[in-house]
C-alpha cells in the first residue's frame, strides 16, 4: 500500500472555487496569488469520508453510483463560492491526494455531510489509527452517520428509486451526434434553460449539464473568443499568451464552475459549434461574454444571425471600451491612425439634382443671400453597394430622390469624400413607409435612404474598425441588415444571382427594386 504522509494541523484560509464530488473541494488559498493573479489551489478530500462517485463522461462512460448527484449537489450548494478554513490531516503523496478537514464558519462540514447520509465512513483499521490516517473527529462523525442510519437519510435510504440519472450518451466531442445538437436548438432555442457548468475548457468553452434531463454538451459562449491554452505536452513553452489564457479561464471557472448558470441556446454555427449566452449570478444578473470582455480577457467575434443586433453593438461597445484603457489582451493595443478632415457645413437641404451611383449623389444648394448654387457630393455613410446590385440601387435612388428635396447631415471626411446620412419625404401611400429618427439638426419627420436600401438587401453594412467614424445611424443599419439577411432579400436572396452591368439592372429582376 502507497504510505501516507501525517500533516501539520495548520489552519489555512481559501474560497470554494469547485466541488467535483460529494466528499470533495477544489479550495483557492487566500492571502497568496500568483503574478498572474491566480491564487494557488488544494484539492481536499474530506478525511475518513467516502461518497458515492459521478457518472465520468468521454470515451469511457460509466453511470453514477446510487444518491451520486444528490450527494455532489448537498455539498456544492453547501459549499460554492463560500470562504472556509481548512487544515490538511494526511496525504497520499504518491497519487498527490490531501485529505483534510474543512470548516464553514465554525461548523464541520464533514458533519453536514455525514448527518444528512450523503456520505459514509470508511473503515479505519488500526494500522490506519497508528498512522493517523483518519480525520481528528472520527468519533463525532460515528455519532453522527448513526443518527443518519436510523433516519435512513440520503445513502441510508432503503428507497433507491431515483437515485441513479438517466444520462443519455455525451455530446460533448462526437460529430457523429450534431443532429441530436440541432434537435436541441430546435426545442430550446431562445429561451433561457438552467444548466450547471461541469468543466471550463477555456475562458469561452463550457461543459454543462442541460438541465433538467441532464444533456451534456460543449457550449462556445455567444459572441466572444477567449485566449487559448496551450497544450504542455506538445508546446512546452509558456508564454504571455498562455498567461492570459489561464487568466481568462480562471475567471470563468470563478464565476460559472459547478454553479448553476442560465443559457440560451442561439443555434448552431458552421462548423457544428452549438453557440450559446450564458448568464450567471454575481450579486446581480450578469453576462459572460460582456464580463469577459470588459475585463480584457476576451474578444467580440462575429457570429452571424446567432446573436441578435443589440447583443453585437453591447459587446462591440465593451470591446472598445477595453481598448481604450488597454486592459489586459489590449495592453499594447494603438488605434489605427485615420485619413479624415474637417467637416464644413454639416447639416444642409437641397435637391438632387444627379445621382452618381448606387450609394452616392450630387445635392444642389442655393445660398439665400447672393441665390448661387452649389453642388455637393455625398456618399452614403456606412455602408457599400456590391457590383451586382449597383445598377438596382442607382434605379431606386433615382425613383426616390432625383429632382427631389433632401436633408442631408454629414457624418465624417475622407481624403475629397464627404460621407453622410440623406433623409428625404417618403410619397405617402408608399408600402415601404416605415418610421425611422429624424436627422439631428431637423424638426420634419424623415427617412434615412440608407436604411431603406439596407433593408431590402440593396446596401451591405460596413464592418468598421475600432475609432474609425461611423454613421450618426449605424445601429439602425444594422439592425435593418440583420432582418434583411433573416428575411433573405435582395442579395441575402438564397437564388443565385449573376453580375449583370447597369444597363442590364435596368430590366432585370424587380425584386430589388423599392416599390
Amino acid at each position: 500500500m502507497a504510505s501516507r504522509v501525517i500533516m501539520a494541523k495548520a489552519m489555512l484560509k481559501g474560497i470554494v472555487k469547485a466541488v467535483p464530488s460529494g466528499d470533495t473541494l477544489v479550495i483557492m488559498e487566500m492571502g497568496d496569488t500568483a503574478s498572474t493573479g491566480i491564487p494557488p489551489e488544494r484539492t481536499i478530500i474530506l478525511s475518513s469520508l467516502m461518497a458515492p462517485k459521478l457518472a465520468r463522461r468521454g470515451e469511457k462512460q460509466t453511470t453514477d453510483e446510487p444518491w451520486a448527484w444528490p450527494s455532489r449537489e448537498f455539498l456544492r450548494n453547501l459549499c460554492i463560492g463560500k470562504e472556509v478554513k481548512f487544515q490538511v490531516d494526511y496525504t497520499l503523496p504518491q497519487r498527490r491526494l490531501e485529505f483534510g478537514t474543512v470548516f464553514l464558519g465554525d461548523k464541520n462540514v464533514a458533519f453536514y455531510v455525514v448527518a444528512q447520509g450523503w456520505a459514509k465512513l470508511k473503515t479505519v483499521r488500526n494500522l490506519d489509527k497508528d498512522k493517523g490516517e483518519f480525520s481528528p473527529y472520527l468519533k463525532e462523525l460515528k455519532k453522527w452517520e448513526d443518527k443518519a442510519k436510523e433516519n435512513r437519510a440520503g445513502c441510508w435510504s432503503k428507497d433507491t428509486a431515483g437515485s441513479v440519472r438517466d444520462l443519455s450518451p455525451s455530446l460533448v466531442g462526437d460529430p457523429d451526434r450534431e443532429h441530436e445538437i440541432i434537435n436541441l436548438v430546435e426545442e430550446y432555442g431562445g429561451r433561457e434553460i438552467k444548466a450547471i457548468v461541469e468543466y471550463v475548457k477555456d475562458g469561452s468553452t463550457l461543459h454543462v449539464y442541460l438541465l433538467p434531463d441532464y444533456h451534456h454538451v460543449r457550449v462556445f459562449v455567444a459572441g466572444v473568443k477567449a485566449p487559448s491554452i496551450r497544450n504542455w505536452i506538445v508546446e512546452p513553452l509558456k508564454t504571455e499568451a498562455e498567461d492570459l489564457g489561464r487568466e481568462s479561464k480562471h475567471f470563468t471557472e470563478i464565476h460559472v464552475l459547478h454553479r448553476e448558470v442560465r443559457i440560451v441556446l442561439e443555434g448552431v454555427d458552421e462548423h457544428g459549434k452549438l453557440i450559446g449566452s450564458v448568464c450567471y449570478l454575481d450579486g446581480q444578473r450578469k453576462d459572460l461574454a460582456t464580463q469577459l470582455v470588459e475585463n480584457g480577457l476576451a474578444r467580440y467575434v462575429d457570429c452571424g444571425l446567432l446573436l441578435p443586433p443589440d447583443a453585437k453593438r453591447s459587446l462591440k461597445s465593451s470591446e472598445l471600451e477595453a481598448k481604450k484603457s488597454q486592459l489586459k489582451m489590449w495592453k499594447s493595443y494603438c488605434p489605427p491612425p485615420t485619413d479624415l478632415g474637417a467637416i464644413e457645413d454639416q447639416y444642409f437641404s437641397g435637391e438632387v439634382v444627379e445621382v452618381v451611383s448606387g450609394d452616392c449623389i450630387v445635392v444642389a444648394t442655393t445660398d439665400p443671400d447672393t441665390d448661387s448654387v452649389a453642388k455637393r457630393r455625398v456618399y452614403l455613410s456606412s455602408i457599400r453597394c456590391p457590383r451586382s446590385v449597383n445598377g438596382k440601387a442607382k434605379e431606386v435612388l433615382k425613383k426616390h430622390l432625383l429632382k427631389h428635396q433632401v436633408h442631408v447631415s454629414l457624418e465624417y471626411s475622407r481624403k475629397v469624400k464627404e460621407f453622410g446620412s440623406v433623409h428625404f419625404e417618403l410619397q405617402s401611400g408608399s408600402a415601404e413607409d416605415f418610421p425611422l429618427a429624424p436627422p439631428a439638426g431637423y424638426q420634419h419627420h424623415m427617412t434615412n435612404i440608407a436604411e431603406l436600401m439596407v433593408a431590402h438587401g440593396l446596401y451591405e453594412v460596413i464592418k468598421h474598425r475600432d475609432f474609425e467614424p461611423t454613421s450618426d445611424h449605424y445601429d439602425e443599419l444594422f439592425d435593418a441588415e440583420y432582418n434583411a439577411i433573416a428575411a433573405k432579400v435582395g442579395m441575402h436572396s438564397d437564388n443565385d444571382r449573376p453580375y449583370v452591368s447597369n444597363g442590364q439592372a435596368m430590366h432585370s429582376d424587380k425584386k430589388y427594386v423599392v416599390a
